[in-house]
């Protein structure tokens, strides 16, 4: 058999997870599962095998080439083991007629079924290239609430589609969502894997006792067994789950055990998004507590209708926190103008008071100076000691007197710098 280049994928085929180990370049490991075509392979002189995208418990995923168009697509095989069970293969095929059925421009299309010429059974569908949304967020953990509310209309729109044929996805989960490659790298969505749905034409394709879905992702009525009560609304349900996952980057109800989960999904509420969200979310997390009611009849009337609620609560919450942080940053701006204008009139009050002083003990010496004039000349000319000693006596006292406002003077200015007042 021939080896495949390249990394380890996942898929979900049925109800389960497929993980596919590809061997590197050069190995000779030929244990990649029950493979039932070699590359090369061509089924109904149509489709020519070009190697194995992703293999599981059910069957195998092919890409393939169509010998005709030359268009590439994929080939769904069911397992060859399972052909016998009566079960697996009604839903195979009821899985390619709901699909055959559904044109919509986010649901990867199913193109033909047919059976190999061992009776083994096929389905040619969409080859849809890019990466699960599991996949996704086991790299990026949380994604940007823009792009979770684009990835979550494209989905209700799908599932809106599947609703007005009276089909019931009942496993809608990260790893059924593909986020598609664009050339302009804008969100693109495709869901797949309707194997496990319910429809008016084929209502009883499973055990009537068993529980179908994923436990993170099941609603109330179908974690109790209720088929009967299972509709449209738990596909919501399970849209509101992926939308939480998809902001927080877990699911809302966990546990070490199915039933654990299980009983959290019909009893226990999931924690508010502002938890493990770094941006206000009141109004999304109250729409989707909303699409994740306990009550079905108190659901949204549509997944449409909750992708559009979803959409206008998280352009909602964006703009406050966006607003916010703009009137944060113009506080944290007055503030510092307001600073700054202290910052100079205090500088102002503390060179005031000194430049006062500077001025007054240049008079003191001026004066001084005078004085010493008028004393020496009283001397000079002969005047008796008295006068000489009076003129003296005067002068010391106006000093004395100036020193003391001066004194006063520099008291209050000090005292008003402390306070913050400009005298």
């Amino acid at each position: 058999m021939s080896t495949l280049q390249g990394t380890t994928g996942t898929t979900t085929l049925g109800h389960a997870k497929w993980a596919v180990p590809v061997p590197d370049s050069g190995s000779d490991d030929e244990t990649i599962g029950n493979v039932p075509f070699e590359p090369g392979t061509v089924l109904q002189d149509t489709y020519r095998i070009d190697g194995l995208i992703a293999s599981g418990g059910m069957g195998d995923v092919y890409r393939a080439t169509h010998e005709r168009l030359q268009g590439a697509l994929a080939i769904k095989v069911l397992h060859r083991d399972l052909v016998s069970d009566e079960s697996l293969l009604a839903r195979f095929r009821t899985e390619a007629k709901i699909m055959a059925g559904l044109h919509h421009p986010h649901i990867v299309r199913v193109f033909d079924f047919n059976v190999t010429a061992e009776g083994v059974p096929y389905l040619a569908m969409e080859l849809a290239e890019g990466s699960d949304l599991r996949s996704v967020t086991a790299k990026q953990r949380a994604l940007p609430p823009q792009r979770v509310s684009q990835i979550i209309t494209q989905v209700a729109s799908a599932l809106g589609a599947a609703h007005a044929h009276g089909i019931v996805h009942r496993d809608l989960k990260p790893e059924n969502v593909m986020l598609v490659r664009t050339e302009d790298d804008s969100v693109y969505v495709k869901v797949v894997d309707f194997g496990v749905s319910k429809t008016r034409d084929f209502p009883r394709i499973t055990v009537e006792a068993a529980l179908i879905g994923t436990p993170e992702f099941m609603a109330p009525e179908q974690a109790q067994g209720a088929s009967d009560a299972v509709d449209h609304r738990a596909d919501q349900f399970a849209l509101g789950i992926l939308a939480y996952y998809l902001f927080t980057g877990r699911e809302p109800f966990r546990g070490s055990s199915p039933v654990a989960v299980l009983y959290q999904v019909v009893h226990e509420e999931a924690a508010a998004l502002r938890h493990f969200v770094g941006w206000p979310s009141d109004r999304t997390d109250a729409v989707i507590r909303r699409a994740m009611s306990k009550d079905r009849d108190r659901r949204f009337a549509s997944t449409v209708e909750f992708a559009a609620a979803l959409q206008e609560a998280v352009a909602v919450d964006l703009a406050q926190d966006a607003g916010a942080s703009e009137a944060t940053a113009s506080s944290a701006g007055a503030v510092d103008v307001a600073e700054t204008t202290f910052d100079l009139q205090a500088s102002r009050a503390v060179r005031r008071p000194w430049r006062m002083a500077m001025f007054l003990f240049a008079v003191v010496c001026v004066t001084s100076f005078l004085l010493s004039l008028d004393a020496a000349k009283a001397w000079t000319t002969g005047s008796r000691s008295e006068t000489a000693y009076r003129v003296v006596t005067e002068g010391a006292v106006r000093m004395l007197a100036r020193a003391r406002a001066f004194t006063s003077f520099s008291s209050s200015a000090r005292a008003a710098t402390a306070s913050g007042e400009v005298p």
